[in-house]
């Protein structure tokens, strides 16, 4: 099954009174480009994480999110440039109520005893955004993982 990759550009202009956004979505292939508004209903009223033994468990809360979508999950070692993390599916859900989502992250040794910051974008199936603060959460010391038990043989 061959999927679409998806290059996402987004750009921010702020100022004083107003902060906008524009989304494009392109396909891999070119083919399809689509411009993305942001949602006007639904809003992120929770998104915090915590670190624990060598995972990041991640953890937010959407209210009126009344579309399909996919969250996106970015992470930054400097707070301004940010890679994809990892993907959830977002459900909609007819009537105004909060859904919480549950995401775990495996945190590389590399981010030992660093802060690592993270931010949250949903793309609804109606071509709406929804873009979270950026968070950040202190990585303790990670050991790099290696085998717990070593069997050696002898000829």
């Amino acid at each position: 099954m061959l999927r679409n990759i998806f290059i996402i550009i987004i750009l921010f202009t702020i100022s004083v009174f107003q902060i906008k956004a524009q989304i494009t979505v392109t396909t891999f292939n070119g083919k399809d480009s689509s411009n993305y508004s942001k949602d006007t209903i639904a809003k992120i009223s929770l998104f915090t994480g915590k670190y624990i033994n060598g995972n990041v468990y991640l953890n937010w809360v959407i209210t009126d999110q009344h579309t399909d979508g996919i969250y996106i999950i970015y992470y930054s070692l400097d707070g301004k440039k940010f890679t994809m993390a990892g993907t959830k599916k977002g459900i909609g859900v007819a009537i105004s109520k909060d859904i919480g989502y549950y995401l775990t992250l495996s945190t590389p040794f590399y981010f030992s005893n660093k802060i690592i910051y993270y931010q949250l974008l949903h793309l609804g199936i109606n071509k709406s955004f929804i873009v979270s603060d950026i968070i950040n959460i202190k990585i303790g010391q990670i050991e790099e993982q290696l085998s717990d038990s070593v069997t050696y043989y002898t000829n």
